[in-house]
């Protein structure tokens, strides 16, 4: 009987503490930032692109595809140095690789048809840059390292003009296909 109530309240305590870390867990996620989290995230997102662009660089069809992926590979390689830099001075660490979903995103690219990839390398470069716009603005705001603040307000720029022109060659390949459906209709 007594092991049936020490059993009880230890699933019970265990329980409760289990409960209390998920809220905490769950709290930090909504109501903090954490420069530990930016680095990863900006770290494994930057090699990400760099991945990318490379894969631009060898399949896109369109000359302006490849050029953007290799702006990609030049501009995030040299971002990737800079915060890999920063991280170490800070004892921070920088994951070595992309994860699992980042890469299953290069691997469905890569299995794109030659028509069809580079519409869709440029759909997932302007998702990409969106997401990591709003990721670097973040640390700007809520982060609490002036070094890893400054070099996300320094950053921010060239991620937005990469958005930009993202757009713009979407637009330009939008464009040209009709162009292309108007010619063949004639």
């Amino acid at each position: 009987m007594i092991k049936i109530i020490t059993i009880t309240r230890l699933a019970g305590i265990l329980g409760l503490c289990m409960l209390l870390w998920n809220i905490s867990v769950s709290a930090q996620g909504l109501m903090g930032f954490s420069d530990e989290a930016f680095v990863k995230e900006a770290a494994e997102r930057g090699m990400a692109e760099v991945m990318l662009g490379k894969l631009a660089q060898n399949r896109g069809t369109s000359e302006a595809v490849r050029n953007f992926g290799k702006m990609m590979v030049t501009d995030h390689q040299k971002a990737n140095d800079e915060l890999k830099q920063l991280a170490q001075r800070k004892n921070i660490f920088v994951p070595a690789g992309v994860p699992n979903d980042m890469q299953k995103d290069h691997d469905d690219l890569s299995g794109k048809s030659a028509a069809d990839f580079d519409e869709a390398f440029m759909k997932k470069m302007i998702r990409d840059h969106e997401a990591t716009i709003a990721l670097f603005k973040r640390a700007v705001d809520k982060g609490t390292d002036a070094d890893l603040k400054s070099w996300a307000a320094r950053t921010l720029p060239t991620l937005e003009q990469h958005l930009e022109h993202a757009r713009n060659v979407q637009d330009n390949l939008k464009n040209s296909k009709k162009d292309n459906k108007k010619n063949k209709g004639k």
